[in-house]
């Protein structure tokens, strides 16, 4: 740190994000100069050209009240606002609901109702939702411009478990190109859930080839081939070069420094790969990962992680009590879910999110 050509203090740290650097300098320069430099490089560097006198910026004007608003299509753009910037004064649906009560057929408006009600797994109101604008969309034409309404209505229906109708409507979903990545990307998840790898690496190859950076379909891709016995190496090495934070791809992969490069929150980054892996049925995959992540990062040892590891340990069919237990759940295995397991030619198995209606992305809220 400088205060102009007069160097006031200097040290060797490491660029830790956990960690706080104090300065303890006694009289701070009116206009500071700090450098950066990692082996006489320069990493950052910042010069003050004034001292910057805190002040409070300007408060932002409110929102205007949805009551007092008459056009269905601001009220619909004001809740998208809403949702966009998480508004704490203010829920997104009080618009998109007072958008109905304007125009009750109002096509945006349902929409976002469905997908809103089915983020909060409100998915009876949430499918009604989406019945009320596929309905009022398909007026006249069974294959709109946009797949989104029957896509947020395959999602409802894959949430709730009715995964035949689910893999029905992500394929109309997938008649309109803007929808096609998604959709199929869902359908070959299915596909790898019911042990269809033929179809989940075709239906995989057909999101890529309308997304190429999709690192979902990749991770399909890569199980489907793995299980037809195919050669993956070329593939993956390709992949990774491309992007080398590809958790999934990297860990399905069994890289060597998947761990090791977890830096940032590894207990959150694999929680959200759980959530991936669920999706398609892998729940031995899904202990694998977090009792390797255990393993190799002990502090990553939450309560978070025991109750994930019981949950699916169960719905691989073995005992998670133990790790239940661990979390401060008891011993009382009536806490366990009841497990509705993939069988090849069923599609009534355990939901593809990992939940049960009603219930959060681990069926953690629950009491059998």
């Amino acid at each position: 740190m400088k205060n102009g050509e007069q160097e006031v203090f200097r040290a060797t740290v490491a660029l830790d994000p956990k960690e706080c650097l104090e300065l303890p300098v006694a009289h701070f320069p009116s206009k500071a100069e700090v450098t950066v430099c990692a082996g006489g490089v320069v990493l950052a560097a910042y010069a003050e050209k004034e001292h910057d006198v805190f002040s409070m910026p300007e408060p932002i004007s409110d929102m205007p009240l949805a009551a007092n608003m008459t056009d269905p299509q601001e009220l619909y753009l004001a809740g998208v606002h809403v949702g966009q910037y998480r508004d704490p004064a203010v829920e997104p649906d009080s618009y998109f609901k007072e958008a109905l009560k304007r125009n009750p057929k109002h096509i945006p408006s349902l929409i976002a109702m469905a997908r809103y009600e089915y983020n909060r797994y409100a998915f009876e109101s949430a499918k009604k939702y989406a019945q009320r604008a596929i309905e009022n969309l398909c007026l006249y034409n069974e294959r709109p411009e946009s797949g989104e309404a029957y896509y947020v209505y395959a999602q409802i229906l894959e949430a709730v478990g009715d995964y035949e109708r689910a893999y029905t409507y992500y394929y109309k979903s997938a008649w309109s190109a803007d929808c096609v990545n998604s959709s199929m990307t869902r359908i070959a998840m299915l596909d790898v859930g019911n042990k269809d790898y033929v179809s989940a690496r075709r239906h995989a190859e057909t999101a890529l080839d309308y997304g190429r950076n999709n690192t979902t379909a990749q991770a399909v891709l890569l199980l489907a081939e793995k299980a037809l016995g195919g050669d993956t190496t070329q593939m993956v090495r390709e992949l990774l070069c491309a992007d080398p934070l590809n958790y999934l791809l990297r860990f399905l992969s069994d890289s060597s420094d998947f761990y090791d490069l977890l830096e940032s929150n590894p207990l959150e980054t694999c929680l959200d790969l759980a959530a991936d892996l669920a999706a398609m049925g892998e729940y031995a995959k899904i202990e694998e990962l977090l009792s390797g992540l255990l393993k190799a990062k002990p502090n990553s040892a939450q309560p978070m992680l025991y109750y994930a590891l019981g949950y699916f340990r169960f719905l691989s069919g073995k005992d998670g009590t133990e790790d239940y237990q661990k979390r401060g759940a008891g011993d009382d295995r009536r806490n366990l879910p009841r497990a509705k397991r993939r069988t090849k030619n069923s599609w009534r198995c355990h939901q593809t999110h990992g939940r049960q209606p009603g219930k959060n992305a681990f069926g953690m809220s629950f009491v059998q």
